[in-house]
Order: structure tokens, then C-alpha cells, then sequence
């Protein structure tokens, strides 16, 4: 029954939701959609607490199976990551479901067949729950290859040229970065020891004496590869386009889900690295992250278009939820990134309602967001005060245990380029929200707000959970 709950229906089910959408046709597709994503969710619970209550830290998959545990498991930080993941696809699929009713009703149909992207959608889903499951580097660059393929479609709902273009950059930076990632793994296999088994499962890998220079070598190109999915700079070329011209659900779902992914991806690299490579891992992931909120503190501060701006955002946490990683503040990593997957939907679903609202998504074209839409304001306002980590913002706690733990020169750098990215952000939150309405369309009902206000809602309640039972308990040990 282990197996059927952790493995088999969470990363196969999707993938049978997404046939049954393409075979009924688009007058069930949205009902498919909806009930493979509380499917999915409902699974990826029993997951978790099976897991945790039956196994501890252990996982899941019988080893009385031959070697399949060798290719798909769930340890707990999976079993975490993979509940976010299908909780933001229920919510983006319902908030999907709302959005596309609207855009027909203005006359403005999709570039595909809804039975079409609601089955490329569970595709997605699966995909990324192969990555989080995947025990063996081959499976794994595969599952990588994979959500990029089933996610660029994603990018043009809108048939627009910028959406087009768009895609096509994402395709070709990403997959550009899937073939550094594949060398990469061919160094680290080639970095096994003469007379080893060759192969590629992380569980033997992590036993070997790896070889400390083809490690870095491969750790070198693994890093451009899967850092070019996970949003770190210098490999972020993709995402402001890709961000600002996806429709909201899109946007929602590839900033919530596909980044934590990449990111555990990385994660299980680091995890099999030898002792005398490590710190030069650790050495180069502190690096990039400090450059990731480097580059989103200068782009930020003169952004013009409000989804780019989120973008840059996303760039900037997953620096610094990299800095967290090596400086041995996992827990609150992982307590981060479930704090801003779930605050950034929120913004995009958001953002998203205020370009229906205004007819546009840039920050000098939108006045008087408070008279048009206080719900909507207050979601905007509320929603980047949180993501920029003010109280009583989760995040407000894992930055501060992170700038605690750096020396003094880092942790005043840091100070000071969050400071300018809380002050660009908020400086274009505030001319949207004052002044004098203008140029309002139609704006879609409070229902359109309901599923951004969920996100904030759980990501407060679960982050709050998260710090007390589980970084609460080791503060004392990780805090200088």
C-alpha cells in the first residue's frame, strides 16, 4: 500500500488525468483538470503522513521490490515539496478554470483546445513529480527535460507575438542548459572509482569515493544546466519575458512549482558530493546566490511592466534560499521556499486580475488600484510587503537567521540589497495602488480574488506551523 500511495499514484496519476482530458474533449476538460489536481493533492497528503508517521525520514519504496527504489523514492523533503506542488496546481487550476471563462467571454480563445492545455497542465504536474521522485541522474535530467517540454506550451494562452517569442526563448535557454546538465551527469559518472559498478542511482553514488575534480567539473555544468530552471542569475535570461507574458495561471504555477523542483534537483547533486569537492560547491552556490539578488536589486528598482517585476523577485529568493542551503540553514530553505511559492502565485494570480482590470501590466498605466479594487489593492500591497520579508512574514524569519549566520561584510551587503529590492518593489506597488482611477475595464468578480487570498492565507498558516515544529527545534543549534 506504501508504494501505491508514495510512487505510483502521485507520479502516474497525472499523466492519466491528462489522457482522459484529451479523450473527452473540451466540455469535461475543466472538470478533469480540477479533480486530477484534489486527486493529486488528496494522494501527495496520505503521502506525507504515511511517510512521516510510518517511516520517519526513511523511504517509502519496499525494498523488496528489485532496485525500483534504486530509480523512484520519497525521502521527507520530497514528501514536502511534492504536497506544495499539487497544493498550487489545485489552486492554479481552479483559478485557470475562472480566467479562461473570462477570456472567452471577451472573445479572446486560447491558442489551443481547452481539452488540450488542461491535459498539457496534468502533464506538468506529472513530470514535476517524477522530478522530485527521481533516486538516479538519468531519470532525473530526464524528468528536467520533461517539465520544460509540457510547461512551454503553457506560455501562449494568449496569442500574442510577445507570448510566442517568449516561448521559444524559454525553449532554447533551457533546453541550451539541459545539454550542459546532461555532460555534466556524464562527468559525475565518469568520476566513480576504477573497479565500481558503473551507474547512476544517488543512493550508490553517495557511497563511492568520488573523484573531487571530475565532481566539480560535472557540479560546474549540472549547476549552469539546472540553475537555468531554478531562476539563478546568471542563467535567469528567460524568465522576465517568459513571466510577463504567460497568462496568470501559467505564471502562478511555473514560479510555485517548477522552481522548488529545480531547486531539490540541485539539492540531491549537493547531497552525493565528496568531502573534498564540497567546499568548493558550497563555495560556488554562495556566489551565484549572492549575484541572484544582486541582479534582481538593479533590475527591480527601474522595472516599468509589474509581472516582470515579480520575476526578478523570483530570482532574488531563489539566491537567497541557495545562500540558506550551504551556509547549513536547510530547514529554513525549504520553510522559504514554501513561503514564497505560495506568496508569489498569490502576487501573479493578483497581478493578473489588476492587467484585466486596466487592459495592462505596466506600473505607469495603472492608477488608483485602492478606488477600483480595495480587495484587490490590498492583495498587491499586503502580498509584496510579505514576499519582501516583513512581519509577519515567515520569510522575515528565515532572511534573518540568514544574515545572522554570514560574516559581517556578506550579511551588510545582503541587508543592503534587499533594503533596495523592498524599496523598488513597494515604490511600484504604491503608484499602483493611489492616485486617481483610470482607464478601468469590466473587472472580474471577487470570486477571481478568492484563490489569491488562499495562497496568502496558507502560506502565513504553514509557514508559521513549519518554523514552530520543525526550524524551532534546532534554532539553538544552527544560530550563531
Amino acid at each position: 500500500m506504501n508504494t501505491i500511495l508514495s510512487i505510483i499514484l502521485p507520479v502516474f496519476s497525472p499523466f492519466v488525468f491528462s489522457l482522459l482530458a484529451l479523450l473527452r474533449g473540451r466540455k469535461s476538460a475543466s472538470s478533469i483538470l480540477i479533480t486530477g489536481a484534489f486527486f493529486h493533492l488528496t494522494v501527495s497528503v496520505l503521502s506525507y503522513f504515511a511517510g512521516n508517521i510510518f517511516d520517519g525520514d526513511g523511504t517509502l519504496f519496499p525494498r523488496g521490490i528489485h532496485r525500483l527504489h534504486l530509480m523512484l523514492d520519497l525521502n521527507r523533503d520530497s514528501r514536502l515539496f511534492l504536497v506544495l506542488i499539487s497544493l498550487i496546481f489545485l489552486i492554479s487550476s481552479i483559478y485557470f478554470v475562472k480566467h479562461d471563462k473570462i477570456m472567452k467571454s471577451d472573445g479572446k480563445t486560447p491558442l489551443f483546445r481547452q481539452s488540450i492545455y488542461c491535459g498539457v497542465m496534468l502533464s506538468f504536474l506529472g513530470s514535476m513529480t517524477m522530478v522530485l521522485a527521481a533516486r538516479n541522474l538519468g531519470l532525473l535530467w530526464v524528468a528536467i527535460e520533461a517539465t520544460t517540454l509540457f510547461s512551454a506550451p503553457l506560455i501562449i494562452y494568449h496569442r500574442t507575438s510577445g507570448a510566442i517569442e517568449a516561448m521559444w526563448k524559454y525553449l532554447l535557454i533551457c533546453s541550451v542548459g539541459i545539454g550542459f546538465a546532461l555532460f555534466g551527469t556524464l562527468l559525475i559518472a565518469c568520476s566513480v572509482p576504477d573497479g565500481c559498478a558503473p551507474g547512476l542511482s544517488l543512493d550508490t553514488l553517495g557511497q563511492l569515493q568520488l573523484d573531487p575534480m571530475l565532481f566539480k567539473a560535472g557540479f560546474v555544468f549540472i549547476l549552469a544546466g539546472y540553475g537555468t530552471k531554478a531562476d539563478l542569475a546568471p542563467f535567469h535570461n528567460w524568465i522576465p519575458d517568459t513571466y510577463s507574458e504567460a497568462h496568470g495561471p501559467a505564471s502562478a504555477l511555473i514560479s510555485g512549482t517548477l522552481l522548488n523542483a529545480s531547486f531539490l534537483a540541485i539539492v540531491r547533486i549537493l547531497e552525493i558530493a565528496p568531502e573534498a569537492a564540497r567546499a568548493f560547491c558550497n563555495d560556488l552556490l554562495l556566489a551565484l546566490g549572492f549575484l541572484s539578488v544582486a541582479v534582481a536589486a538593479f533590475f527591480v528598482i527601474r522595472q516599468y511592466d509589474c509581472k516582470r517585476m515579480l520575476g526578478y523577485s523570483s530570482i532574488e529568493h531563489m539566491g537567497l534560499a541557495m545562500m540558506m542551503l550551504v551556509s547549513g540553514l536547510t530547514n529554513y530553505a525549504v520553510c522559504h521556499l514554501l513561503c514564497h511559492a505560495l506568496f508569489k502565485s498569490s502576487l501573479f494570480m493578483t497581478s493578473e486580475n489588476i492587467r484585466i482590470t486596466f487592459n495592462t501590466r505596466r506600473i505607469d498605466g495603472i492608477r488608483g488600484l485602492l478606488a477600483a479594487s480595495p480587495l484587490r489593492a490590498v492583495l498587491l500591497l499586503g502580498g509584496l510587503i510579505l514576499i519582501c520579508g516583513m512581519p509577519p512574514s515567515p520569510l522575515f524569519l528565515t532572511e534573518l537567521a540568514l544574515i545572522s549566520h554570514l560574516k559581517d561584510w556578506q550579511a551588510l551587503v545582503l541587508i543592503v540589497l534587499l533594503f533596495l529590492i523592498f524599496a523598488g518593489m513597494l515604490h511600484a506597488a504604491l503608484r499602483m495602488v493611489s492616485g486617481k482611477e483610470r482607464n478601468k475595464l469590466a473587472a472580474p468578480g471577487v470570486s477571481m480574488d478568492i484563490t489569491a487570498l488562499m495562497s496568502v492565507v496558507i502560506s502565513l498558516v504553514w509557514g508559521a506551523a513549519f518554523y514552530l515544529t520543525v526550524i524551532h527545534q534546532t534554532a539553538e543549534s544552527v544560530m550563531p
